[in-house]
């Protein structure tokens, strides 16, 4: 059995990437339905806005992993156990997560139960906001051998030139042949991808560089800054005549905030034991708290509108609360329940 190297600091990346996602979708609330021109939207959209880049952090991450085993010898994993493996791991578990939430969902009248609808939200994966992501990376999955033969064989600049023309094109070109399925097609996210093949590649080279250039590195948060500030500007009064497109600048924005958390993470190690360890603990539990955190705000919205609480500053609270809490103590009881399984 192939033994894989153990890359720490990517442990507390994804432990982090999954925090940003449950932040993004406990702020949306705020985002759609705070007046854009108040502080109080300013307060929830700019943290908001500055955790965007989680999903491309995930699939860099996931990438980082992949090139790391294909520095091996015998090429990395085999391509058969891999899909089958990942179906495993990520297909299944996700399939049985749409389950629930359709089931759940068509219970207080969010859908209408159909086996036609069930089937095109498993497919499309468009049931609950996170469950794209889940199509996208197994796209990449897939597509397994193309990537070996490509770090390989295509220098990295080449490489991530013909990634970032191929994600303009279908982000622009999808949107002008009016597709709407853009953002859950892998080319979307290729940049984000390609870069982290080929950083896995040579990740002993790429943690050299980053620790010997922290300072350096800092420096890339005022560009994000800027650019969070100018959204939120943008998206507060409107500015439709800016002279730049945010979109195409986000692309940059985002690889300056996936290079900053890589490197803190970095340099986290051995420095706070008690952070560490409850990033750790996140990371063992965040493929089943990104799958069920949305079920836990859908539900907890409902009831309170239910109860007559539409205060958005109070919805906002109790789905800070709720998220960021019930779906941690959901997996500490499956894996009590999946230990004592196994035990028996």
């Amino acid at each position: 059995m192939e033994r894989r190297e153990r890359l720490v600091e990517l442990d507390y990346f994804n432990a982090a990437a999954c925090l940003m996602v449950m932040l993004i979708h406990v702020l949306s609330l705020g985002v759609t339905e705070l007046d854009r021109g108040s502080w109080q939207a300013a307060a929830v959209y700019l943290p908001w806005r500055l955790a965007a880049f989680a999903v491309p952090a995930f699939l860099f991450c996931g990438a980082v992993k992949l090139g790391a085993r294909f520095r091996k010898e015998d090429g990395g994993p085999k391509y058969g156990p891999y899909v089958l493996g990942r179906v495993w791991k990520v297909y299944l578990p996700y399939a049985a997560a749409v389950v629930v939430y359709y089931a759940v969902l068509a219970q207080i009248h969010y859908v209408t139960p159909s086996w036609k609808g069930f089937f095109s939200y498993l497919w499309l994966g468009n049931l609950s906001s996170q469950f794209y992501y889940i199509v996208i990376t197994m796209q990449f999955y897939l597509l397994m051998p193309l990537w070996r033969w490509a770090v390989r064989r295509v220098p990295w600049y080449e490489a991530m030139l013909w990634a970032a023309a191929a994600q303009f094109l279908v982000q622009k070109g999808g949107a002008w042949l009016g597709f709407p399925w853009t953002d859950r097609v892998f080319p979307a996210y290729l940049v984000f991808w390609t870069a982290g093949l080929y950083a896995g590649r040579h990740y002993g080279a790429v943690r050299a560089r980053l620790e010997a250039d922290r300072r350096g590195i800092a420096w890339s948060a005022l560009p994000v800054a800027l650019c969070a500030a100018v959204s939120w500007r943008q998206f507060a009064a409107g500015w439709e005549a800016l002279p730049i497109d945010l979109d195409v600048l986000k692309l940059f924005t985002d690889g300056m905030s996936i290079l900053l958390l890589l490197t803190a993470c970095i340099s986290l190690q051995g420095r706070a034991a008690g952070l560490e360890r409850a990033l750790r603990g996140i990371h063992r539990a965040s493929f089943f708290v990104y799958l069920s955190h949305c079920l836990v705000l859908t539900l907890v919205t409902y009831w309170l509108l239910q109860a007559g609480v539409y205060r958005i500053a109070v919805q906002l609270a109790v789905r800070a609360l709720a998220c960021f809490t019930v779906p941690f103590l959901l997996y500490f009881v499956y894996w009590k329940i999946r230990r004592r399984v196994k035990c028996m």
